[in-house]
């Protein structure tokens, strides 16, 4: 009885490690869901497409020369659909963003390069909506604009 719990605990523990890992991977080569659409100069890739089995496209990555990753997100339908994140070229965040099905939809935000947030608030489908807040450098607040109430 404790030999065959033993051996179901291995084949449990086998089976987790082997679904759990990423196959995303590439280790530096090109795996048939990846897919380069533009190089830099140098070779490098600037803009990856990611496709699921059935072929379509569900994630693009645009990447700095400097190999840093510019933006990414998830697409569906080949629109923007789920948060995008924008960075700066050191790999600091710049923007995030949540779009449905290719509109703005949803929370925003930019940064400024030392981390703090710029401004925030909500889109909907593609208009700024509600109370959006402005910040120095600092993190201080230094305007608030609500856009229901046409405060601009």
């Amino acid at each position: 009885m404790t030999f065959s719990k033993n051996l179901l605990l291995v084949f449990a523990a086998l089976f987790l490690l082997v679904a759990c890992q990423d196959t995303n991977q590439t280790d530096g080569k090109d795996t048939t869901n990846r897919e380069v659409i533009e190089k830099h100069n140098d070779g490098s890739p600037k803009q990856v497409k990611i496709l699921n089995e059935a072929g379509d496209t569900i994630k693009e990555i645009r990447y700095y020369k400097n190999g840093q990753k510019e933006m990414e997100g998830p697409l569906k339908k080949n629109r923007r659909h789920g948060t995008w994140k924008a960075y700066y070229k050191d790999g600091a965040i710049w923007s995030s963003a949540r779009y449905n099905h290719g509109k703005q939809h949803g929370p925003y935000t930019t940064y400024y390069s030392n981390g703090h947030i710029r401004y925030k608030g909500q889109m909907h489908m593609d208009e700024r909506t509600g109370k959006w807040i402005f910040y120095n450098r600092q993190g201080k607040i230094i305007k608030e604009i609500d856009y229901d109430k046409n405060q601009e």
